[in-house]
């Protein structure tokens, strides 16, 4: 009855869905023991669940026991690791921007030989992980780790002095030291001045070699002609000429930052930008963070295009598989 009712919502059968969930909502499962009931019904169904290199790298830091269990559920349920991975697709996305607006800023040939290493390894570790049940994963993405915690701790403290600024100086606009840059920001609205500026500069910082942004620059780097990132042009570039439509990926990552500052900051906020940008990519995606839930759905009203449909996984349920049920047939996020 269950699994006839998880195929029936709003009276439409939905047949095979791709899902993506948060790191939140594999550690409910594993911690409701209902891994088995969960696995059934992705089976049973022919639904896939989409993992990334941002979930695996949140696994890996779980201790031991926690970790092998998360592990588990993700082969029981036969996940696909999403192949390009979500953070390459954005920088494509940017990469065919710069080819309509600035094809002299383009590399000619570029050598990508790096970015196919990149992609064979990140699917190559879960591959060996699905594979292998006694398969060291912490021990295989210690670069990922160590980069991911750094962001982590940078993007938090970005966000505090950021809540700051709108706490101290309320209905003030985005603004710029700049009298070149402001009179380029002076006809957009805040949240388009906040993500043509903020991509603008991250993708600077990433080009410059911080480390802690290390998977920008291995995207779009070997592209792109040296110095361009540092130049007025490039600012011009993000204020006039790119549009947003044909960098949804971007605008999904800053829609999200933009809407946690209204929420307490935490150091899970950059992993959570990383997740959003899946819900482009599945029909539905979960989480049991009600904060990160509440971001997503506001996140949506800023953008010009639909997201697979959000839902919320109540934890106070106790019981994992029925909270789904629960989630996919109540609360809505619909793109």
């Amino acid at each position: 009855m269950q699994h006839q009712l998880l195929q029936l919502i709003d009276g439409e059968s939905l047949g095979a869905m791709r899902f993506y969930f948060d790191t939140n909502v594999a550690s409910f499962i594993v911690s409701s023991g209902d891994a088995n009931r969960v696995a059934h019904y992705f089976r049973s169904g022919n639904h896939r669940l989409v993992i990334s290199t941002d979930l695996l790298v949140e696994v890996a830091r779980a201790p031991s026991p926690e970790r092998s269990a998360r592990l588990d559920l993700l082969r029981a349920v036969d996940a696909r690791f999403e192949s390009p991975p979500a953070d390459f697709e954005e920088a494509a996305e940017i990469r065919r921007e710069i080819s309509r607006c600035h094809p002299d800023w383009l590399i000619a040939q570029p050598d990508t030989a790096e970015i196919d290493r990149l992609l064979r390894g990140r699917r190559e570790v879960w591959l060996a992980c699905k594979k292998d049940p006694k398969f060291d994963l912490a021990a295989r993405l210690p670069p990922y780790l160590e980069a991911s915690g750094s962001a982590a701790r940078n993007f938090a403290d970005e966000q505090k002095r950021f809540k700051a600024f709108r706490r101290e100086n309320p209905g003030s606009e985005i603004t710029s030291g700049s009298p070149e840059i402001e009179d380029l920001l002076t006809p957009l609205g805040d949240f388009e001045r906040y993500w043509r500026m903020a991509t603008a500069l991250a993708w600077r910082r990433a080009m410059r070699g911080s480390a802690a942004m290390r998977d920008y620059r291995d995207w779009l780097g070997p592209y792109v002609l040296p110095g361009v990132t540092d130049s007025f042009d490039w600012i011009r570039f993000w204020l006039t000429e790119v549009e947003g439509h044909l960098v949804k990926r971007t605008l999904v990552r800053t829609a999200i930052e933009y809407t946690q500052t209204s929420r307490k900051v935490t150091i899970g906020n950059a992993a959570d930008t990383n997740h959003a940008l899946y819900s482009l990519a599945v029909d539905r995606f979960l989480t049991c963070d009600r904060d990160f839930h509440s971001s997503l759905i506001q996140a949506m009203e800023l953008l010009p295009f639909g997201l697979g449909s959000i839902r919320f996984v109540d934890r106070s349920k106790g019981n994992a598989f029925d909270a789904i049920l629960d989630g996919l047939q109540g609360n809505r996020g619909m793109g």
